[in-house]
């Protein structure tokens, strides 16, 4: 999730006054407003990596792989996957 948490670091920077974090790992940017009443607004998003592990890769570009945590199925029928070395 390391990668995942500094691509959103980097896009929420020029957005926000500060980014903290929890000690699970997540991230939340923080606007201040000079207003203490000012409403309060949140606007989440879920930061996770699915991971797996892939065999065999088929000459036509397709693989078989299965989850290397458990995971819903579903989650990435029909989507694009990006395969990433590391």
């Amino acid at each position: 999730m390391k990668n995942v948490r500094e691509f959103m670091r980097k896009e929420l920077e020029p957005l926000v006054d500060r980014i903290e974090q929890d000690g699970l790992g997540g991230i939340f940017g923080v606007r201040d407003h000079k207003d203490a009443n000012a409403p309060k607004i949140m606007i989440a998003a879920h930061m996770d990596e699915v991971g797996f592990m892939v065999n065999p890769i088929y000459c036509n570009r397709f693989i078989k792989s299965k989850p290397i945590r458990w995971m819903e199925s579903i989650c990435c029928f029909c989507a694009t996957i990006y395969i990433a070395n590391s």
